[in-house]
């Protein structure tokens, strides 16, 4: 029993220091360009040993494209999750929290991201933590529950709706990187999910015998 126990708090000690790691990461990646930064400036800033890193990370790269997937893919998360919520609103609410995520880490961070999401370990890490374009599986299944549930018509183009959600997002921020352009990505925001309550509109039953 005493080695179980001993057991579990290694892993609980392990967990923290990989949380510790992630979390003094993205605070430099945010502040400093990623292809400057070694893994001995990570493991100073953490106070580790080299080896210590190498036991929770491949690599540097590996380290970023885990930081830039894990906070996108709980809000996901939520919204796969909802069977409840009236569609319009919620929707309104994912996008503008997927951009309040993008306005919170600055810039810098995602210059980085742009920079860094066509390596071959962004990708491969992105395969692993996101399976299949998670953000379009998320959204279908969000919409597709709608329908179930009698909140939205069979007859709307769901699938469109979210491909167009997923892809103005993720061309939004690319977009401002790409021309280094200051992007207000919360008027923005407002203003695509207003298009999308006009397309989506039509879609939205107001009782259930009323449903396409």
């Amino acid at each position: 029993m005493g080695g179980s126990i001993k057991l579990t708090n290694r892993k609980i000690q392990s967990e923290t220091t990989r949380q510790t790691i992630i979390q003094v990461c993205q605070k430099m990646f945010s502040e400093y360009d990623m292809n400057t930064i070694t893994i001995q400036d990570i493991t100073k800033a953490c106070g580790i040993a080299k080896g210590t890193f190498y036991c929770h990370f491949k690599s540097k790269e590996e380290l970023f494209a885990i930081i830039c997937l894990l906070p996108g893919a709980s809000c996901m998360d939520a919204l796969a999750a909802d069977d409840f919520s009236p569609v319009l609103p919620r929707l309104r609410s994912y996008v503008m929290s997927r951009l309040e995520l993008l306005k919170k880490e600055g810039p810098r961070f995602r210059k980085n991201v742009n920079q860094n999401k066509l390596t071959e370990t962004y990708i491969e890490c992105r395969s692993i933590f996101m399976r299949d374009d998670y953000e379009l599986v998320a959204l279908r299944s969000f919409f597709e529950k709608a329908i179930a549930g009698g909140r939205l018509s069979k007859d709307a183009p769901y699938e469109f709706i979210a491909e167009t959600i997923i892809y103005a997002i993720r061309g939004v921020d690319f977009h401002a990187n790409l021309y280094n352009r200051t992007v207000d990505q919360i008027k923005w925001g407002e203003k695509f999910c207003d298009y999308i309550d006009m397309i989506l509109e039509p879609f939205i039953p107001s009782a259930p015998d009323q449903i396409g």
